[in-house]
This record gives C-alpha cells, sequence and structure tokens, in this order.
C-alpha cells in the first residue's frame, strides 16, 4: 500500500469499443515483449521521434512501427499504452506478476529517460461482484502500480491512479476468459513529445 492515496484522474483522450479497438491518432502496444507503435502521425519526424523513444526502451530488435504517415493527424496530448499479455489479475487480486513487474521495470525507464511525461494509470475489473466492492478493487489495483512505481523513484506527481471498476470493458463477461481480457491495467501518457 502506498504511503499516500495517489492522485486520480479520468480525462482519457481515446475511446475503446467494446471488440477491443482504440480509436485514437496514435496508440502503443506491448506484447510478447514487443513495443508495436501504431497509428497515424503527421509526419516521418515524428514516427522516427517516438520510434527513437521506444527503441531507447526495449532496444531496436523490440520495436515493430507500424505507423501511417498522414499530413492532417494532429497530435493529442496522450498516447495510450495497451498490455494485453500483462496485468492478468486473478480474480479479487492486486497482486502483480514477475512478468508484470518486469514490464513496469521498463515503464520507470521510460519514466526516467523522458522525464517531461506523466502517466495515468487505469485499472479494470471484470463484472463478477457487486459494482462498489469492484470499483474498490480496481482502484487497488492501480495504487499497487502506482506505489510501485513511487518506490522505484518516479515522482508522485508524475502518474495517477485510477480504478474503473467494471467500466468499458473490451470482451463479454459471460465467459471467464472474456472476464480474465476485462481485469486489466490501461496505461495513458501525456507530453511524451514535449
Amino acid at each position: 500500500m502506498p504511503p499516500t492515496a495517489p492522485p486520480t484522474t479520468v480525462d482519457v483522450t481515446t475511446t475503446t469499443i467494446p471488440d477491443g479497438a482504440v480509436t485514437a491518432v496514435r496508440w502503443v502496444t506491448f506484447e510478447n515483449d514487443i513495443v508495436h507503435l501504431q497509428g497515424a502521425v503527421p509526419d516521418q519526424g515524428t514516427a522516427d521521434r517516438l520510434a527513437a523513444i521506444a527503441t531507447a526502451v526495449v532496444g531496436p530488435d523490440r520495436v515493430d512501427v507500424a505507423h501511417v504517415i498522414d499530413p492532417t493527424a494532429a497530435l493529442p496530448d496522450s498516447e495510450p499504452v495497451f498490455f494485453p499479455d500483462r496485468f492478468k489479475f486473478a480474480p479479487n487480486s492486486s497482486e502483480l506478476s514477475a512478468a508484470d513487474i518486469a514490464t513496469l521495470d521498463l515503464v520507470m525507464v521510460f519514466m526516467v529517460q523522458n522525464p517531461q511525461a506523466r502517466l495515468d494509470i487505469l485499472a479494470y475489473t471484470d463484472s463478477a461482484g457487486p459494482n462498489d466492492s469492484n470499483l474498490e478493487l480496481s482502484q487497488t489495483r492501480a495504487n499497487t502500480i502506482w506505489a510501485y512505481l513511487l518506490y522505484g523513484g518516479i515522482a508522485p506527481e508524475r502518474a495517477t491512479a485510477t480504478g474503473m471498476g467494471e467500466a468499458n470493458p473490451i470482451a463479454s463477461n459471460d465467459t471467464e476468459e472474456g472476464r480474465a481480457q476485462n481485469r486489466r491495467v490501461e496505461f495513458v501518457v501525456h507530453d511524451l513529445l514535449g
């Protein structure tokens, strides 16, 4: 448990739709230890800057650049980051796995290398159980991640932790597989490009 409660926010500039797709100008997926840079960017220089940021964290062999150059694309002030194979909490648990901790260590490297960046941590639950309990559990999960970053040296004002409860499911809550997908964490990076 963190020594003080982390700040919370729900100011997210992306939209998750039921099949899990995301509409955004650009986003990042970290899956199978590969960073996938996706979405539209206005020019090659922006694409190169984003690729350089990712490469500095995970190395050149672990970055897949799939940006589309679109001169009409705007640069939003936030960048969603998804972890399809990480932060899959067991029911009623906020315990981090070894793989989750390794991922958070990379997040800390990213935060140290990009001191202007801020991070929103959004934690979700499945729909099993009462809404109030799920909201509390999701906040505990977000706080666990926030505390790990804090103890790793990230200033508390650079990250927020928000429990989202059952909101925005990306899969059906009618199956165990779907519920496992809904017990997830999403990050939103702000001010990445300064």
